[in-house]
């Protein structure tokens, strides 16, 4: 073992793995808290305004976003086993999940040609650390023996993809 993979295994403390439900409901809740708290930082509002200013504000979408989080799961569902064919660390890929989940909220103003608004954003930053939330849920799975870099984990992508397409 390296002295790399022992300080990264001590830095993250041991956590018992909820169930699945458990972990994606909290990770729903977080990255929506996360997600307002940034567009609210992002707006030019203090802390206290981000987190409570737009959380009142924004109660019906709160419900609306909970409501469908269910429906979301298939999706993610999908882009988990996308994430194993591609061999991305477990990590990596649940917070990259959790922004392309995130990131559905900027597809209304991406389809009507005009720029990305700051909620957007926010959701895509709130869907990241939903996707950690989800991953520290779970219990910090896969991280023995695999902790590896994210360049190394995207080249290891890209060659299976050209194998699987036959360019390689």
């Amino acid at each position: 073992m390296t002295d790399a993979a022992t300080a990264t295994e001590t830095a993250l403390p041991e956590a018992p793995a909820e169930s699945l439900w458990r972990s994606y409901f909290k990770a729903c809740v977080a990255g929506f808290a996360m997600g307002m708290t940034a567009f609210g930082l992002m707006s030019g509002g203090s802390l206290v305004e981000a987190v409570i200013g737009s959380l009142f504000d924004h109660i019906p979408i709160m419900v609306l976003m909970l409501t469908l989080a269910p429906a979301l799961a298939i999706p993610v569902r999908v882009l988990d086993d996308v994430a194993r064919l591609l061999h991305l660390p477990r990590g990596v890929s649940d917070v990259a999940i959790g922004a392309a989940v995130g990131s559905l909220m900027l597809l209304p103003d991406l389809t009507r040609g005009e720029p990305p608004n700051l909620m957007g954003v926010g959701f895509v930053i709130g869907g990241a650390f939903g996707g950690f939330v989800f991953w520290r849920g779970r219990g910090y799975p896969d991280r023995e023996g695999r902790i590896r870099t994210l360049r190394t984990a995207l080249e290891e992508a890209r060659e299976t993809i050209r194998a699987r397409l036959g360019l390689a």
